[in-house]
């Protein structure tokens, strides 16, 4: 794959030996593009390190393109540099200060910091910074993903102890595309269960296991429980032996054939 989107750069750049002629040259800002989509292939396929080199050659052609910065963010962030990741994120929304998708972006990485604790006696004040962010992308009427932000901001109230908040934020992400919003379905599911309303819990699963979100196998597994809890045995055997089927060789595999030993 890797010497495919090399060769489709190479063509794309130089042209087939015919880089002299002016009408097939490329501009710095036409290279600097094809650069950026190299990069998001190598992205897509985990090699981050091409990733990283394509982005410096982007860079080099159009410093002031604000999609380098946030793609160099996601990456960073891959390879575990999180401070790195949040620089070119700020440098995103730098270049282009309504840039909803590096604020979510930021947002998450600011939250997840936090939350893990690197931030040490500022972590109060990064956790305020990053709803900030979250909230500003979620509320851009023209960012087409801002059910991301909303299940984010879910995520950060649901892990700061405050249920009801999260869950209206997990309800309106559900609301914007209730298909790709696999995750705030995922956190109602937790919501629910704790609640103790185990077949409501089994259903949000269940909803974060559909289409584009076929392969969540933790999901997959939470619905199997939720339906134990509610003494739906035969259902959840079902759901368990699926598990075993779908995703062998898994941890969620490994606790589901656990989960079989011990349904009635």
């Amino acid at each position: 794959m890797r010497k495919g989107v090399l060769l489709a750069l190479f063509v794309a750049l130089f042209g087939m030996g015919c880089a002299s002629n002016s009408k097939t040259r490329k501009s710095p800002e036409e290279r600097a593009q094809l650069f950026l989509e190299a990069a998001a292939a190598s992205k897509s396929e985990g090699d981050l390190t091409s990733a990283l080199q394509y982005l410096v050659e982007a860079e080099k052609q159009n410093p002031s393109l604000p999609e380098i910065f946030h793609l160099r963010a996601i990456v960073m962030n891959s390879k575990g540099e999180s401070q790195l990741a949040i620089e070119s994120a700020r440098r995103a929304i730098e270049l282009r200060t309504n840039y909803s998708d590096a604020m979510n972006t930021l947002g998450r990485l600011l939250m997840e910091k936090a939350q893990r604790g690197d931030a040490g006696a500022r972590t109060a004040s990064m956790l305020e910074e990053a709803e900030s962010w979250l909230q500003k992308a979620s509320s851009d009427l023209l960012y087409r993903d801002a059910w991301k932000s909303k299940t984010n901001l879910g995520i950060l109230h649901y892990r700061s102890g405050r249920d009801t908040q999260a869950l209206q934020y997990f309800s309106k992400a559900t609301g914007d595309s209730p298909a790709q919003a696999c995750i705030a379905h995922y956190y109602i599911g937790h919501l629910r269960l704790k609640a103790g309303s185990f077949l409501e819990a089994a259903r949000s699963y269940d909803r974060a296991t559909q289409k584009f979100c076929a392969g969540f196998a933790d999901a997959h597994l939470a619905e199997g429980v939720a339906l134990e809890r509610a003494r739906e045995y035969e259902q959840a055997r079902k759901k368990f032996l699926e598990i075993t089927r779908s995703f062998p060789n898994s941890a969620a595999a490994e606790q589901a054939v656990s989960r079989l030993k011990s349904i009635p």
